[in-house]
Protein backbone atom coordinates (compact mmCIF):
# COMPACT_ATOMS: atom_id res chain seq x y z
CA UNK A 1 0.00 0.00 0.00
CA UNK A 2 1.46 3.63 -0.84
CA UNK A 3 2.24 6.08 1.88
CA UNK A 4 -0.33 8.02 0.77
CA UNK A 5 -3.50 5.87 1.58
CA UNK A 6 -1.93 4.68 4.61
CA UNK A 7 -3.77 5.49 7.83
CA UNK A 8 -2.00 8.51 9.56
CA UNK A 9 -0.79 9.65 6.40
CA UNK A 10 0.30 12.96 6.36
CA UNK A 11 -1.99 16.14 5.47
CA UNK A 12 -0.09 17.75 2.29
CA UNK A 13 -0.13 21.83 2.06
CA UNK A 14 1.52 23.40 -1.39
CA UNK A 15 5.19 25.06 -0.06
CA UNK A 16 5.09 28.44 1.45
CA UNK A 17 6.15 31.03 -1.04
CA UNK A 18 9.47 31.88 -0.23
CA UNK A 19 13.15 32.59 -1.59
CA UNK A 20 15.11 29.61 -1.47
CA UNK A 21 18.32 28.44 -3.23
CA UNK A 22 16.49 25.31 -4.17
CA UNK A 23 12.58 26.75 -5.67
CA UNK A 24 10.19 23.83 -5.19
CA UNK A 25 6.97 23.66 -7.38
CA UNK A 26 3.89 23.41 -5.12
CA UNK A 27 2.62 20.62 -6.80
CA UNK A 28 5.68 18.38 -5.84
CA UNK A 29 5.03 16.23 -4.11
CA UNK A 30 7.17 14.29 -0.98
CA UNK A 31 9.52 12.57 -2.72
CA UNK A 32 10.42 15.51 -4.97
CA UNK A 33 14.32 14.95 -5.64
CA UNK A 34 15.26 18.53 -4.78
CA UNK A 35 13.89 17.67 -1.28
CA UNK A 36 16.28 14.57 -1.18
CA UNK A 37 19.36 16.27 -2.42
CA UNK A 38 18.78 18.76 0.35
CA UNK A 39 18.44 16.63 2.93
CA UNK A 40 21.41 14.15 1.65
CA UNK A 41 23.74 17.33 1.57
CA UNK A 42 22.80 19.26 4.50
CA UNK A 43 21.83 16.62 6.84
CA UNK A 44 24.46 13.48 7.57
CA UNK A 45 22.52 10.35 7.59
CA UNK A 46 22.87 9.71 11.48
CA UNK A 47 23.49 11.73 14.24
CA UNK A 48 26.64 12.96 14.71
CA UNK A 49 26.35 13.55 18.15
CA UNK A 50 26.96 10.00 19.98
CA UNK A 51 26.42 11.40 23.76
CA UNK A 52 22.24 12.31 23.57
CA UNK A 53 22.44 12.42 27.60
CA UNK A 54 24.19 15.86 27.41
CA UNK A 55 21.51 17.29 24.76
CA UNK A 56 18.46 16.26 26.31
CA UNK A 57 18.83 16.19 29.91
CA UNK A 58 17.30 20.03 29.98
CA UNK A 59 14.05 19.29 28.26
CA UNK A 60 10.58 18.91 30.28
CA UNK A 61 8.07 17.21 28.74
CA UNK A 62 5.36 17.65 31.30
CA UNK A 63 3.37 20.08 28.76
CA UNK A 64 3.61 20.69 24.97
CA UNK A 65 6.54 22.79 24.12
CA UNK A 66 8.21 24.06 20.85
CA UNK A 67 9.25 21.45 19.10
CA UNK A 68 12.79 23.39 18.10
CA UNK A 69 13.41 22.79 21.72
CA UNK A 70 14.36 18.90 21.28
CA UNK A 71 15.59 18.97 17.23
CA UNK A 72 18.01 22.05 17.63
CA UNK A 73 19.89 20.01 19.46
CA UNK A 74 21.67 17.93 16.70
CA UNK A 75 22.77 18.68 13.33
CA UNK A 76 20.37 16.43 11.64
CA UNK A 77 17.83 18.15 13.29
CA UNK A 78 18.81 21.66 12.57
CA UNK A 79 18.55 20.71 9.10
CA UNK A 80 14.96 19.72 9.78
CA UNK A 81 14.12 22.76 11.28
CA UNK A 82 15.59 24.69 7.95
CA UNK A 83 13.78 22.42 5.32
CA UNK A 84 10.17 22.58 7.66
CA UNK A 85 10.45 26.44 8.28
CA UNK A 86 10.56 26.94 4.71
CA UNK A 87 7.38 24.95 4.41
CA UNK A 88 8.80 21.75 2.61
CA UNK A 89 6.58 18.75 2.12
CA UNK A 90 8.31 16.35 4.02
CA UNK A 91 9.98 12.84 2.56
CA UNK A 92 9.78 9.69 4.26
CA UNK A 93 13.98 10.28 5.17
CA UNK A 94 12.46 13.56 7.04
CA UNK A 95 10.03 11.56 8.71
CA UNK A 96 12.20 8.38 9.82
CA UNK A 97 14.90 11.46 10.66
CA UNK A 98 12.42 13.61 13.08
CA UNK A 99 11.20 10.16 14.57
CA UNK A 100 14.60 9.18 15.62
CA UNK A 101 15.30 12.32 17.02
CA UNK A 102 12.19 12.50 18.89
CA UNK A 103 12.41 8.40 20.02
CA UNK A 104 16.48 9.88 20.77
CA UNK A 105 15.45 12.54 23.20
CA UNK A 106 11.81 9.99 25.03
CA UNK A 107 15.25 7.80 25.78
CA UNK A 108 17.23 9.62 26.84
CA UNK A 109 14.42 11.33 29.59
CA UNK A 110 12.38 8.00 30.38
CA UNK A 111 14.39 5.26 29.40
CA UNK A 112 13.05 2.03 26.96
CA UNK A 113 9.22 2.24 27.98
CA UNK A 114 8.20 6.26 28.71
CA UNK A 115 4.50 6.74 29.37
CA UNK A 116 1.82 6.98 26.78
CA UNK A 117 1.61 11.19 28.25
CA UNK A 118 4.94 12.08 27.45
CA UNK A 119 4.85 9.89 24.14
CA UNK A 120 1.65 11.89 23.29
CA UNK A 121 3.06 15.45 24.23
CA UNK A 122 5.85 15.25 22.06
CA UNK A 123 3.79 14.06 18.90
CA UNK A 124 1.40 16.90 20.33
CA UNK A 125 4.37 19.55 20.30
CA UNK A 126 5.36 18.43 16.74
CA UNK A 127 2.32 19.19 15.12
CA UNK A 128 1.64 22.15 16.74
CA UNK A 129 5.22 23.62 16.19
CA UNK A 130 4.45 22.25 12.75
CA UNK A 131 0.94 21.89 11.14
CA UNK A 132 2.52 20.63 7.51
CA UNK A 133 3.50 17.31 9.54
CA UNK A 134 -0.55 16.84 10.67
CA UNK A 135 -2.17 13.81 9.44
CA UNK A 136 -5.55 13.99 6.73
CA UNK A 137 -6.51 10.79 7.51
CA UNK A 138 -7.11 10.71 11.28
CA UNK A 139 -9.35 13.28 13.21
CA UNK A 140 -6.22 13.17 15.61
CA UNK A 141 -3.56 15.82 13.75
CA UNK A 142 -0.57 13.91 15.58
CA UNK A 143 -1.88 10.27 14.87
CA UNK A 144 1.21 9.70 12.58
CA UNK A 145 3.29 10.21 14.92
CA UNK A 146 1.31 9.00 18.02
CA UNK A 147 -1.90 7.51 18.25
CA UNK A 148 -3.49 6.80 21.72
CA UNK A 149 -6.28 3.54 21.06
CA UNK A 150 -4.99 3.62 17.18
CA UNK A 151 -5.87 0.22 16.71
CA UNK A 152 -8.51 -0.39 19.08
CA UNK A 153 -8.76 -0.14 23.10
CA UNK A 154 -5.66 -0.03 24.96
CA UNK A 155 -3.64 -0.61 22.12
CA UNK A 156 -1.61 2.34 20.65
CA UNK A 157 -0.14 3.47 16.73
CA UNK A 158 2.70 5.92 15.10
CA UNK A 159 5.96 5.77 14.33
CA UNK A 160 6.76 6.85 17.66
CA UNK A 161 5.22 4.56 18.99
CA UNK A 162 6.68 1.56 16.95
CA UNK A 163 10.26 2.59 17.85
CA UNK A 164 9.85 2.80 20.92
CA UNK A 165 8.29 -0.59 21.15
CA UNK A 166 11.74 -1.66 19.53
CA UNK A 167 13.67 -0.07 21.94
CA UNK A 168 11.63 -1.98 24.88
CA UNK A 169 11.57 -5.65 22.77
CA UNK A 170 15.33 -5.36 22.06
CA UNK A 171 16.17 -4.14 25.60
CA UNK A 172 16.84 -7.01 28.08
CA UNK A 173 15.62 -4.94 31.09
CA UNK A 174 12.11 -5.46 32.57
CA UNK A 175 12.35 -2.04 34.78
CA UNK A 176 9.92 1.22 33.68
CA UNK A 177 12.03 4.26 34.25
CA UNK A 178 9.21 5.96 35.30
CA UNK A 179 9.11 5.31 38.77
CA UNK A 180 13.05 5.72 39.30
CA UNK A 181 12.66 9.37 37.87
CA UNK A 182 10.15 9.73 40.22
CA UNK A 183 12.60 8.91 42.96
CA UNK A 184 15.21 11.07 41.36
CA UNK A 185 13.02 13.90 40.68
CA UNK A 186 12.01 13.71 44.44
CA UNK A 187 15.21 14.25 45.96
CA UNK A 188 16.24 16.61 44.07
CA UNK A 189 12.71 18.86 44.58
CA UNK A 190 12.09 17.83 48.27
CA UNK A 191 15.75 18.22 49.63
CA UNK A 192 15.64 21.02 51.81
CA UNK A 193 17.13 24.15 50.64
CA UNK A 194 20.50 25.18 52.53
CA UNK A 195 20.96 28.16 54.44
CA UNK A 196 23.78 29.80 53.00
CA UNK A 197 26.82 29.36 54.92
CA UNK A 198 24.94 27.02 57.09
CA UNK A 199 24.81 23.05 56.58
CA UNK A 200 22.15 20.84 58.07
CA UNK A 201 22.78 18.42 60.47
CA UNK A 202 21.58 15.49 58.38
CA UNK A 203 22.72 12.94 61.21
CA UNK A 204 20.36 14.56 63.97
CA UNK A 205 17.43 15.27 61.86
CA UNK A 206 18.08 11.13 60.86
CA UNK A 207 18.07 10.52 65.01
CA UNK A 208 15.23 12.70 65.59
CA UNK A 209 13.19 11.46 63.39
CA UNK A 210 13.44 7.94 64.57
CA UNK A 211 13.13 8.49 68.08
CA UNK A 212 9.89 11.19 67.72
CA UNK A 213 6.53 10.65 69.62
CA UNK A 214 3.84 11.36 66.68
CA UNK A 215 1.51 13.37 68.32
CA UNK A 216 -1.22 16.10 67.08
CA UNK A 217 1.80 18.98 68.71
CA UNK A 218 4.80 17.21 66.73
CA UNK A 219 3.13 16.57 63.31
CA UNK A 220 4.33 19.77 61.61
CA UNK A 221 7.37 19.32 62.53
CA UNK A 222 7.17 15.78 62.00
CA UNK A 223 6.20 16.40 58.31
CA UNK A 224 9.25 18.34 58.29
CA UNK A 225 12.18 16.12 59.04
CA UNK A 226 10.17 13.77 56.68
CA UNK A 227 10.33 15.80 53.79
CA UNK A 228 14.18 15.96 55.04
CA UNK A 229 14.99 12.92 55.12
CA UNK A 230 13.49 11.28 52.06
CA UNK A 231 16.92 10.76 50.11
CA UNK A 232 17.29 7.62 52.67
CA UNK A 233 14.18 6.02 51.98
CA UNK A 234 14.36 6.36 48.03
CA UNK A 235 17.86 4.43 49.03
CA UNK A 236 15.72 1.65 50.92
CA UNK A 237 13.28 1.39 47.72
CA UNK A 238 16.09 1.06 45.83
CA UNK A 239 17.36 -1.44 47.59
CA UNK A 240 14.01 -3.47 48.67
CA UNK A 241 14.74 -2.83 52.04
CA UNK A 242 11.72 -0.11 52.60
CA UNK A 243 10.11 -2.89 55.72
CA UNK A 244 13.80 -1.94 57.64
CA UNK A 245 13.05 1.61 57.58
CA UNK A 246 9.44 1.45 58.74
CA UNK A 247 10.86 -0.62 61.87
CA UNK A 248 13.80 1.59 62.57
CA UNK A 249 11.55 4.61 62.07
CA UNK A 250 7.87 3.80 64.08
CA UNK A 251 7.11 7.47 63.66
CA UNK A 252 6.07 6.09 59.62
CA UNK A 253 3.30 4.73 60.66
CA UNK A 254 1.52 7.24 62.49
CA UNK A 255 -1.14 9.40 61.35
CA UNK A 256 -3.09 6.91 59.68
CA UNK A 257 -0.83 6.95 56.72
CA UNK A 258 -0.36 10.23 56.53
CA UNK A 259 3.30 10.07 55.85
CA UNK A 260 2.63 7.09 53.18
CA UNK A 261 0.76 8.99 51.71
CA UNK A 262 2.97 11.92 51.25
CA UNK A 263 5.40 9.81 49.71
CA UNK A 264 3.22 8.41 47.07
CA UNK A 265 2.53 12.28 46.08
CA UNK A 266 6.12 12.59 45.84
CA UNK A 267 6.46 10.08 43.63
CA UNK A 268 3.63 10.17 41.82
CA UNK A 269 3.12 14.25 41.40
CA UNK A 270 0.16 13.71 38.98
CA UNK A 271 -2.29 11.31 40.98
CA UNK A 272 -5.66 11.17 41.36
CA UNK A 273 -7.69 11.55 45.10
CA UNK A 274 -8.91 7.98 45.01
CA UNK A 275 -12.03 8.74 46.43
CA UNK A 276 -13.04 11.31 43.69
CA UNK A 277 -13.06 8.74 41.35
CA UNK A 278 -14.04 5.61 43.66
CA UNK A 279 -17.40 7.84 44.39
CA UNK A 280 -18.77 7.60 41.02
CA UNK A 281 -17.61 4.45 39.95
CA UNK A 282 -18.90 2.39 43.01
CA UNK A 283 -22.99 2.80 42.47
CA UNK A 284 -22.33 1.38 38.76
CA UNK A 285 -20.91 -1.36 40.19
CA UNK A 286 -22.99 -1.89 42.37
CA UNK A 287 -26.12 -1.21 40.42
CA UNK A 288 -24.50 -3.36 37.63
CA UNK A 289 -23.67 -6.68 39.14
CA UNK A 290 -27.29 -6.75 41.55
CA UNK A 291 -27.14 -10.74 42.49
CA UNK A 292 -23.28 -10.69 43.44
CA UNK A 293 -21.97 -11.14 47.13
CA UNK A 294 -25.53 -10.12 48.59
CA UNK A 295 -24.26 -11.33 51.78
CA UNK A 296 -22.13 -8.50 52.34
CA UNK A 297 -24.29 -6.06 53.35
CA UNK A 298 -21.29 -2.87 53.41
CA UNK A 299 -21.22 -1.43 50.06
CA UNK A 300 -17.70 -0.31 49.64
CA UNK A 301 -16.55 -4.03 50.65
CA UNK A 302 -18.94 -5.52 48.86
CA UNK A 303 -17.54 -2.98 45.11
CA UNK A 304 -14.11 -4.34 46.36
CA UNK A 305 -15.28 -7.92 46.39
CA UNK A 306 -16.83 -7.39 43.19
CA UNK A 307 -13.77 -5.89 41.19
CA UNK A 308 -11.97 -8.36 42.29
CA UNK A 309 -13.98 -11.02 40.87
CA UNK A 310 -14.23 -9.49 37.27
CA UNK A 311 -10.47 -8.78 37.71
CA UNK A 312 -8.74 -12.19 37.79
CA UNK A 313 -5.10 -12.50 36.97
CA UNK A 314 -5.18 -15.51 34.40
CA UNK A 315 -2.10 -17.52 34.20
CA UNK A 316 -0.20 -17.20 37.07
CA UNK A 317 1.84 -20.47 38.87
CA UNK A 318 -0.50 -20.46 42.60
CA UNK A 319 2.03 -21.27 45.26
CA UNK A 320 1.25 -23.68 47.62
CA UNK A 321 -0.59 -21.20 50.41
CA UNK A 322 -2.21 -19.99 47.71
CA UNK A 323 -3.67 -23.46 47.06
CA UNK A 324 -4.41 -23.94 50.49
CA UNK A 325 -6.34 -20.78 50.57
CA UNK A 326 -9.12 -21.17 47.40
CA UNK A 327 -11.75 -22.35 50.29
CA UNK A 328 -10.86 -19.48 52.04
CA UNK A 329 -11.69 -17.19 49.76
CA UNK A 330 -14.77 -18.68 48.92
CA UNK A 331 -15.83 -18.05 52.66
CA UNK A 332 -14.31 -14.49 52.67
CA UNK A 333 -13.62 -13.20 48.63
CA UNK A 334 -11.28 -10.48 50.23
CA UNK A 335 -9.21 -13.15 51.66
CA UNK A 336 -5.48 -12.24 51.43
CA UNK A 337 -6.88 -8.58 51.27
CA UNK A 338 -9.11 -8.15 53.93
CA UNK A 339 -9.19 -9.79 57.11
CA UNK A 340 -11.76 -9.70 60.16
CA UNK A 341 -10.26 -10.66 63.49
CA UNK A 342 -11.77 -10.70 67.47
CA UNK A 343 -11.37 -8.29 69.94
CA UNK A 344 -9.17 -10.68 71.88
CA UNK A 345 -7.21 -11.93 68.80
CA UNK A 346 -3.57 -10.23 68.29
CA UNK A 347 -2.35 -8.81 64.92
CA UNK A 348 -1.46 -11.65 62.40
CA UNK A 349 2.32 -11.38 60.96
CA UNK A 350 1.71 -10.76 57.40
CA UNK A 351 4.41 -10.87 54.35
CA UNK A 352 2.04 -9.24 51.79
CA UNK A 353 0.35 -5.73 53.29
CA UNK A 354 -3.19 -6.71 53.95
CA UNK A 355 -6.18 -5.11 55.87
CA UNK A 356 -6.96 -5.98 59.69
CA UNK A 357 -10.59 -5.15 60.45
CA UNK A 358 -11.67 -5.55 64.35
CA UNK A 359 -15.14 -6.61 64.46
CA UNK A 360 -17.95 -8.94 63.14
CA UNK A 361 -16.79 -10.17 59.45
CA UNK A 362 -17.97 -7.53 56.74
CA UNK A 363 -18.96 -4.78 58.83
CA UNK A 364 -16.76 -1.47 59.73
CA UNK A 365 -14.97 -2.19 62.79
CA UNK A 366 -12.05 -0.78 63.64
CA UNK A 367 -9.36 -0.74 60.58
CA UNK A 368 -5.48 -1.70 60.21
CA UNK A 369 -3.16 -1.97 57.57
CA UNK A 370 -0.51 -4.48 58.56
CA UNK A 371 2.64 -5.58 56.97
CA UNK A 372 5.40 -8.06 58.99
CA UNK A 373 4.66 -6.21 62.35
CA UNK A 374 4.46 -2.89 61.28
CA UNK A 375 0.78 -1.16 61.53
CA UNK A 376 -1.08 1.79 60.19
CA UNK A 377 -4.48 2.59 62.23
CA UNK A 378 -6.77 4.20 60.35
CA UNK A 379 -9.59 3.86 62.71
CA UNK A 380 -12.88 3.08 61.28
CA UNK A 381 -12.84 4.21 57.94
CA UNK A 382 -11.69 0.91 55.78
CA UNK A 383 -11.83 3.34 52.42
CA UNK A 384 -9.01 5.12 53.72
CA UNK A 385 -7.46 1.96 54.81
CA UNK A 386 -7.93 0.54 51.56
CA UNK A 387 -6.26 4.02 50.08
CA UNK A 388 -3.39 3.53 51.97
CA UNK A 389 -2.82 -0.14 51.40
CA UNK A 390 -2.53 0.61 47.81
CA UNK A 391 -0.11 3.42 48.17
CA UNK A 392 1.93 1.19 50.51
CA UNK A 393 2.52 -1.45 47.11
CA UNK A 394 4.52 1.65 45.23
CA UNK A 395 6.15 3.34 48.31
CA UNK A 396 7.42 0.25 49.57
CA UNK A 397 8.28 -0.88 46.63
CA UNK A 398 6.29 -4.46 47.74
CA UNK A 399 4.89 -7.31 45.54
CA UNK A 400 1.87 -8.38 45.82
CA UNK A 401 0.08 -12.11 45.14
CA UNK A 402 0.72 -12.72 41.91
CA UNK A 403 -3.33 -13.44 41.53
CA UNK A 404 -4.38 -9.99 42.57
CA UNK A 405 -1.80 -8.40 40.65
CA UNK A 406 -5.16 -7.12 38.39
CA UNK A 407 -7.02 -6.24 41.09
CA UNK A 408 -4.57 -3.52 42.54
CA UNK A 409 -3.63 -2.73 39.05
CA UNK A 410 -7.35 -1.87 38.37
CA UNK A 411 -7.06 0.89 40.96
CA UNK A 412 -3.82 2.38 40.25
CA UNK A 413 -5.35 3.28 36.66
CA UNK A 414 -8.81 3.62 37.56
CA UNK A 415 -8.81 5.87 40.36
CA UNK A 416 -5.64 6.91 41.14
CA UNK A 417 -4.59 7.61 37.45
CA UNK A 418 -1.01 6.18 37.09
CA UNK A 419 -0.90 3.19 35.82
CA UNK A 420 -2.02 1.84 32.09
CA UNK A 421 -5.68 0.38 32.26
CA UNK A 422 -5.30 -3.63 31.27
CA UNK A 423 -7.66 -5.05 28.96
CA UNK A 424 -9.19 -7.04 31.53
CA UNK A 425 -9.67 -3.43 33.03
CA UNK A 426 -10.92 -2.51 30.10
CA UNK A 427 -13.83 -4.90 29.47
CA UNK A 428 -15.07 -4.68 33.31
CA UNK A 429 -15.48 -0.89 32.72
CA UNK A 430 -17.32 -1.18 29.31
CA UNK A 431 -19.75 -3.63 31.13
CA UNK A 432 -20.17 -0.52 33.83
Amino acid sequence: MSRQTEPGVLHRRPAAAVVTSHPVKAEENNTSGVEDDLVEEDQPEHETNTDPDNIYKSINLDQEININTVLSQTQNGNGLIELLLEGKNPTDKMITQITHILCDCLLTLYGERPSTFHKDVIARSLVKTYPILASSASDVPHALWFHINGRGEGRHAGKIHYRMEYFAKKSNKRVFHRRQQAIDDAVKSEQPEMTEGVEEDMEGIITELKFIVPSDQSKTHILNLWSKTIKIRNEHRNEGTFLTFLNDFPVASGFGGLLIAQDYKILYLKAAEFEEFWNAMQPKILNRYPDVYRFIKNDFLRALAIVRQKNPTRGTKQTREEQQDLHLRKMNPLHGIIQWINPDKSMPILTIPQIIVVGEEFEQGVCYVVWNNVIFETETNVVQAFTILCKLFAVGNVTCAPSDKLFYGFFSAACLRVEKMSTTANKFLDFL
